[in-house]
């Protein structure tokens, strides 16, 4: 061994002190020392391959696996009774000494990770996530410098510390706080990239909760609005970014308990989102709207007016979310117990579909019957005037608040901002008629089946959809 020692190669070296490490820590604490000098060297090979070897000796003979190594002072020295006084010193002098030896290994890591190769970082955060998934010693630390690499300049190592990342809650989820924590201090760090930022959401919004943690979830919560209250201050936000912290909102909204929801001023930059964002994150808004107005009777109104105006907005026809936005009116149609509300919501739906392709007015359809079932206010085709009412039972605030004086007329008002005053229920559904002419066959055999269940409630069949 003393000759591979002094005349062997670098690789016979390094399997020399090894062994030497395995065979007894206590005796060869040189060794360790030796291997901690090679990992400082300017060859990159070399130094790869000590950090390597180091990392095998720390997880598999060094570290324990409950619990972190105590400092020399840390220990109760009220035991040092008997005549095994001697060798418990030197077990606590072995490892404090271990100890130093371990965080200036991690340290070593931490400037290796500043190389210039991609492939050494991605080597290195695959090392400092084994490190961190097998051994509680400098977690902290460890945790640190995995987490900060989302700022990489890769765009594949950023990606691939979001799924370490999702590793490592996935065999240790009590970290999840611990990790989130780390995340937020990332994410308000002055001089970060706008993409290491959208990767910190995405991770944040991809995480898995349970009723158990609803202060957890409200911590969230503020965390998406923080960042987002910080970043409309500097700049415009990204609609992508937008996305992730309302998917992050909306995951994370349903643990939470009244106390802990969201507050006034985070409802009323959700309705501004829905009034001025592009149409997809308007979609997203207005999904958190929904659970939030579950909730709170207070802004329910206000979210139906905010659904119905988004109904006319042109950017529906090429909208990715058509199918989230009508999962939305069909949840609303089927809670609202406001017949008019409910008819007006309808018919804007209708008047749009006749507009765009007939997959949207299949699926209008298909949502509106759906909704019409088993519910108190069913919508129907030719209303009796004397049973259509309009409450007036709500006074909107700001760009949202419109008259709430009850309508004089019986006339349809299809321009109407409140749906509640439009007279929806007090005319006959004529958009009916316009997609009875439709030339695609699927609209004319899905009207079909619709008035054959009775799902629309009317005197009589319309004379187009009886024809054969």
């Amino acid at each position: 061994m003393k000759t591979v020692l002094s005349g062997g190669t670098m690789n016979d070296k390094i399997s020399a002190h090894c062994l030497l490490l395995q065979e007894s820590p206590v005796h060869h604490i040189r060794s360790l020392e030796a291997l901690l000098n090679m990992a400082k060297k300017k060859s990159k090979r070399l130094a790869i391959i000590a950090v390597d070897t180091l990392k095998e000796i720390f997880i598999g003979t060094l570290l324990p696996d409950d619990r972190k190594l105590f400092s020399f002072h840390q220990h109760d020295f009220s035991v040092l009774k008997g005549v095994n006084i001697n060798q418990l010193v030197l077990g606590w002098l072995v490892e404090d000494r271990l100890k130093s030896m371990y965080g200036e290994f991690i340290d070593i890591i931490k400037d290796h990770l500043g190389d210039n190769e991609v492939a050494i970082r991605t080597k290195l955060c695959n090392l400092s996530y084994q490190l961190l998934n097998e051994k509680p010693e400098k977690e902290q630390e460890i945790l640190a410098l995995v987490v900060n690499k989302i700022g990489d300049p890769d765009k594949k190592l950023a990606s691939k510390i979001i799924y370490i990342l999702g590793q490592l809650l996935k065999h240790h989820p009590s970290m999840k706080t611990v990790v989130a924590s780390e995340i937020e201090r990332v994410l308000f760090r002055p001089n970060i990239s706008e993409r290491a930022q959208y990767y910190a959401i995405c991770f944040l919004n991809q995480l898995q909760l349970s009723p158990e943690e609803s202060a957890f979830a409200a911590h969230l919560i503020k965390i998406y609005f923080k960042f987002f209250k910080e970043s409309i201050e500097n700049k415009d936000v990204d609609s992508r970014m937008l996305g992730g912290l309302l998917t992050g909102v909306n995951r994370s909204y349903p643990y939470t308990t009244d106390i802990d929801g969201i507050s006034e001023d985070n409802v009323d930059t959700l309705f501004k989102l829905v009034y001025v964002s592009n149409f997809n994150v308007s979609v997203q808004a207005l999904m958190l709207l929904f659970q939030v107005s579950g909730k709170k009777e207070d802004i329910c109104n206000r979210y139906y007016q905010a659904l119905y105006s988004k109904l006319i907005d042109s950017s529906i026809n090429s909208s990715s979310k058509k199918t989230f936005l009508l999962n939305l009116i069909y949840k609303s149609l089927k809670r609202d117990t406001a017949l008019t509300r409910k008819v007006a919501i309808a018919r804007r739906l209708l008047q749009v579909s006749n507009l765009d392709d007939p997959v949207l007015a299949c699926a209008s359809l298909y949502t509106i019957s759906a909704a019409n079932k088993d519910s108190t206010a069913n919508i129907e085709v030719k209303p009796k005037k004397e049973s259509a009412k309009v409450k007036n039972d709500s006074k909107e605030g700001n760009d949202e608040e419109a008259d709430t004086k009850a309508p004089k007329s019986d006339t349809y008002d299809f321009a109407a901002k409140n749906p509640l005053h439009s007279n929806a229920d007090r005319e006959n559904l004529w958009e009916f008629i316009l997609l009875c002419r439709s030339y695609h066959p699927s609209v004319n055999e899905l009207l079909r089946h619709c008035w054959a269940r009775e799902i629309f409630l009317t005197t009589e069949t319309p004379s187009m959809i009886s024809q054969e």
